[in-house]
């Protein structure tokens, strides 16, 4: 006897049910290891570009100029920094631009990162102008805030600095009105006189004038500061244009004085007050 079999019935399942929308995944750890390994990268380039900078510094004498000595040649010419730079990004990248203008302490004694211009400039400066030594007065407290601003020049901060040096710093005399300036290296000498020209002597030096017969006496007494040796890196055409037919007494005229010639002239009047004195 044949038996007759129902079918079953059967319910069907469209595709978008197969999908368990119970349970999302977090992406959240994805995310942040894709953020660690952006941020590793980013580290791994950047200590390259450091390590094959100083590595090529080690290699070409031109190159192998500090921050440190850099720092001086800005204090001269502080057009050239990089609070006065267009694009900030990759210009001088150990120098502070915000609330300093001097360098970060612990890259002071690393080489500088600067176009092949920038070192020729400061190659030009230090075989004319950095030997050119003025002396002024350098008052205690002023030495203080000094170092408070730019640190690199503290000892901690200076692995070779002179030990009678660091002695001195650690026991600066009480007597705010002794002048330092025969008890400091040379190098901090210039660096406490340019520090101090930009920061707080800027206004004197922009409105000082000069007669020609003061220029031409500094010229005399500083022939690097001659216009046949700066005309071309200078760049610019007015640069003492004139100065030898101008009569004694006439005021030289404000454009013809580039600004680190007028930071010196301003110098060499201290000093010939200081030592007048």
């Amino acid at each position: 006897m044949d038996s007759e079999q129902e079918e079953p019935n059967l319910t069907y399942i469209d595709e978008e049910e197969f999908i368990n929308e119970g349970h999302q995944k977090n992406p959240l750890p994805f995310l942040l290891l894709l953020c660690i390994f952006g941020m590793v990268i980013a580290l791994f380039w950047g200590g390259r570009e450091w390590y094959m900078a100083q590595e090529s510094a080690t290699k070409s004498p031109f190159r192998q100029v500090t921050n440190r000595d850099f720092s001086l040649f800005l204090w001269q010419y502080p057009h050239l920094m990089r609070i006065h730079a267009p694009s900030k990004r990759d210009y001088l990248k150990s120098f502070q631009y915000q609330d300093k203008v001097n360098i970060f302490p612990g890259e002071a004694d690393q080489f500088v990162d600067a176009s092949p211009e920038l070192l020729f400039h400061y190659h030009t400066w230090d075989r004319l102008l950095k030997p050119d030594e003025m002396v002024r007065r350098i008052p205690v407290d002023e030495f203080r805030f000094f170092l408070n601003y730019a640190e690199e020049w503290k000892p901690t901060n200076w692995p070779e600095a002179p030990a009678k040096y660091a002695s001195l710093v650690v026991n600066l005399p009480q007597n705010t009105s002794g002048d330092l300036f025969p008890a400091l290296p040379l190098d901090v000498r210039r660096a406490f006189i340019g520090w101090k020209n930009y920061l707080y002597e800027g206004d004197q030096i922009a409105e000082s004038t000069f007669t020609a017969k003061e220029v031409k006496d500094f010229l005399k007494a500083h022939p690097t500061y001659q216009r046949p040796l700066w005309y071309n890196l200078v760049k610019d055409p007015s640069y003492l244009k004139g100065i030898n037919t101008l009569p004694d007494e006439a005021q030289i005229p404000p454009e013809t004085l580039l600004a680190f010639l007028r930071v010196a002239l301003y110098n060499a009047k201290k000093t010939e007050e200081r030592l007048n004195k």
